[in-house]
């Protein structure tokens, strides 16, 4: 920091703890107010939009790891001895989504999801750190309006000494002064009414565009959901007929959970307990 901006971020600080204590009059507009707290609404939506579409995206990575690791486990668990072998082929399936499924979705997601929410971040970003300077030019502006008025007067009081020849050098200097503060005063308030009219106009517009803007990013999520869904449905339906044609028509006659519970029965006759309890 500058030794200049080092002395703005103090005498600002000053002015922070004038207005606390009631001592300086702080300006208030009413319409960027209701205009900032639209925008922090929209911020924070924003964001946490975009840290559950990551999630969502994480969350498919996820998902596909714990089928996977149930395929992998499925498949050494029957070993050789199964007869259709829909336990491996169930593996390749899940290997497929993972290898040529899941990633050709992953980049339209990415572009035209999870890339179009980062630009709306951006732009949030924008307008936060112009919000910030509006804020610590108002600051100055505060500061200088309260003082304003009183050099004013002196300055009127001064030009009217010169006028009538009462001045001293050391005098002339302090009014040269006065002059040049008032001078400041008037380009520091120019430099915070023109922020403050224009940042008001541009949040206005930003707002107004925002579902226009969001409005594709949904459509898109919709489709892309959809293309994940069906993409890894008919790629586990392509291992239908490996399954085994009894257990088919068992399933559709609704008779295969009597056949779960015959070997349930069995299981049970084992009486396994009785050697624990030896």
């Amino acid at each position: 920091m500058s030794w200049s901006g080092f002395k703005k971020a103090v005498n600002r600080a000053g002015t922070q703890v004038l207005m606390k204590t009631n001592h300086l009059d702080e300006s208030l507009d009413e319409e960027f107010d209701f205009q900032e707290k639209n925008f922090r609404i929209i911020q924070q939506f924003t964001q946490e939009l975009y840290n559950r579409l990551s999630s969502l995206l994480e969350n498919h990575h996820s998902c596909l790891k714990a089928n996977l690791a149930v395929a992998t486990t499925l498949n050494s668990y029957y070993g050789t001895s199964t007869t259709d072998g829909f336990e491996g082929k169930y593996l390749e399936i899940v290997n497929r989504i993972k290898d040529d499924v899941l990633p050709n979705s992953v980049e339209p997601f990415n572009y035209t999801i999870l890339q179009p929410l980062e630009t709306l971040k951006q732009y949030n970003e924008e307008f936060d750190l112009l919000i910030k300077k509006r804020y610590r030019k108002k600051l100055d502006y505060d500061m200088l309006q309260s003082k304003l008025s009183k050099l004013t007067t002196e300055k009127e009081q001064l030009e009217f000494d010169k006028r009538n020849n009462s001045l001293d050098s050391q005098t002339e200097r302090h009014l040269e002064s006065v002059s040049k503060s008032i001078t400041e005063s008037l380009e520091t308030e120019e430099e915070y009414l023109q922020l403050n009219s224009k940042l008001k106009v541009e949040l206005s517009e930003f707002m107004s565009l925002r579902l226009s803007y969001l409005d594709p990013i949904f459509e898109s999520f919709i489709k892309v959901q959809s293309k994940i869904f069906m993409d890894i449905y008919d790629t586990l339906k392509s291992g239908l007929p490996y399954v085994d044609s009894l257990s088919k028509e068992d399933y559709q006659s609704k008779i295969l959970d009597s056949r779960i519970d015959n070997i349930l029965s069995k299981m049970e006759a084992l009486n396994l307990q009785a050697y624990i309890d030896d």
